[in-house]
């Protein structure tokens, strides 16, 4: 009876080992940049494989519209994922109130929020969002 409960714990402890590790969704954002110092087109596909290469993340590029495009109907699910890595530097004040009160309310309820580069020089008269980064510029 010992030897068959070692066996089934052991084997049972193979194929744990050998099952798929769970994966955190995450968005990765990216687009337009506020300067042309932030390349964000060469940076995002360089994240994604890091994130791809570890076997945790399940990634998804949100590319938000350029400058020149209409952000009243960009409205990313931010709810379904976990986190979201911010690859963003958006021109000062782009997104509509909607879009910023539906990120405020992902992270207030537990989304994470990853700033990457450039991403901490965005919406510098967004308060909440230079709460959010726990560093920003000030308007």
């Amino acid at each position: 009876m010992v030897r068959l409960c070692f066996a089934v714990l052991f084997a049972s402890a193979a194929v744990a080992a050998q099952a798929p590790r769970a994966t955190i969704p995450v968005m990765l954002l990216d687009g337009e940049s506020a300067g042309r110092y932030h390349d964000w087109q060469r940076v995002t596909p360089v994240l994604k494989k890091m994130l791809d290469e570890t076997g945790l993340f399940a990634v998804t590029v949100v590319t938000a519209p350029a400058t020149t495009g209409e952000l009243t109907s960009f409205q990313p699910r931010f709810a379904d994922y976990r986190a979201v890595v911010m690859n963003y530097d958006a021109p000062q004040e782009r997104w509509p109130a909607a879009l910023k009160a539906s990120f405020e309310s992902y992270v207030t309820d537990g989304g994470g929020l990853v700033a990457v580069h450039a991403a901490d020089n965005a919406f510098g008269g967004w308060s909440a969002f230079n709460d959010m980064i726990g560093v920003g510029r000030l308007p």
